[in-house]
């Protein structure tokens, strides 16, 4: 498996949100986690990426326990989360916002990895909005934002985090395409 979650449980505060989650996820394969409002997906993501701390279980992603490992090193290691709220800084640009997603890494790596053109292969919508602030975007504006933060630099896993809430059906056949499209570029 590409990704390994084997008897997960993860609690915060008082309140144990995940109990014996296992979920296995083969390389170049798309999975998709459905189930009612609390049922525990966004947590299951939220752990994989770090920003829940697992107090039993392991993580295995391409054959390395994350289990312990902090966000930043799970990024480095080549997973990629856009979250439901886009968590965009308000006060950057579209730019701004996108290149975030490499100020992880050395400037040697930065300049290698980063590349706005493949965001505008993604999403074309975001070609014109380069300079504006986050603040000024529409929701589906800032998701599209936040997915091609995600993918700036060249992840193997991508961890979306209810992508299509809330937007138009216009909106959501424009996504699948993009969808489409991510696979395609990451080689699924």
């Amino acid at each position: 498996m590409f990704l390994d979650i084997e008897d997960l449980h993860c609690r915060i505060a008082a309140t144990n949100i995940l109990r014996s989650c296992s979920l296995g996820v083969a390389k170049k394969e798309i999975v998709c986690l459905i189930g009612r409002n609390g049922a525990g997906k966004s947590s299951i993501l939220k752990s994989v990426i770090g920003l829940y701390p697992s107090r039993m279980g392991r993580i295995i992603f391409d054959d390395q326990d994350i289990t312990h490992l902090t966000s930043h090193e799970r990024v480095k290691a080549g997973i990629a989360y856009a979250p439901e709220d886009s968590r965009l800084f308000p006060e950057l640009t579209v730019e701004e916002n996108i290149q975030l997603g490499t100020w992880i890494t050395s400037k040697t790596e930065r300049a290698g990895s980063f590349n706005l053109e493949k965001a505008f292969h993604i999403f074309p919508a975001i070609n014109k909005l380069t300079k504006r602030r986050a603040d000024t975007l529409s929701g589906g504006e800032k998701k599209m934002v936040s997915i091609s933060r995600a993918l700036a630099l060249s992840p193997s896993l991508v961890l979306l985090d209810e992508s299509f809430e809330g937007l138009s059906p216009l909106v959501v056949s424009a996504f699948s395409e993009a969808m489409g499209s991510i696979k395609k570029d990451l080689g699924a």
